[in-house]
């Protein structure tokens, strides 16, 4: 009877420590990015017209692919990010955060190829060069007035 006590009592601390385990991982920068990632390909696959769930997605989709311990998960990460940048950009077209996550996640996706990369790259720097022209022209940035920072 003790020695299946101790069993029992052995069993709850070793799930235990599981368990706080993965709640120490959800804590964990990586751990973030993932549960972002997850919450936000969930709201873009439930509003897959939603411009700015698209963008959340991409966002994160790089966010997470930073994390990635393996090429073969930063590229199906990042894939997921290009397309759903795409699909920003399929309904606003001169959308820049669309423009700038589309290159930022062929970036990631350019850092699991070798030879293909380049192809990768220049089709980044187009994007990015968009975003920057797109963001040049917003009337938004007519008016925008960056704070002061310090010389540091």
């Amino acid at each position: 009877m003790l020695i299946s006590t101790l069993r029992t009592a052995i069993g709850c601390v070793t799930i235990f420590a599981a368990a706080e385990a993965l709640a120490a991982d959800r804590d964990t920068p990586a751990g973030r990015a993932e549960r972002l990632f997850q919450e936000a390909q969930q709201r873009h696959r439930e509003q897959p017209t939603n411009v700015h769930a698209a963008i959340d997605a991409a966002q994160a989709a790089f966010n997470w692919a930073e994390f990635a311990g393996k090429d073969s998960l930063r590229a199906g990460i990042a894939q997921f990010g290009i397309a759903a940048a795409r699909d920003a950009l399929a309904a606003s077209p001169t959308n820049a955060a669309a423009h700038y996550w589309l290159g930022m996640n062929l970036g990631q996706f350019a850092r699991t190829k070798s030879l293909g990369a380049l192809r990768l790259v220049r089709e980044m720097e187009a994007a990015l060069l968009r975003a920057t022209r797109e963001c040049a022209m917003s009337p938004m940035m007519a008016t925008f007035k960056p704070p002061n920072v310090p010389n540091l």
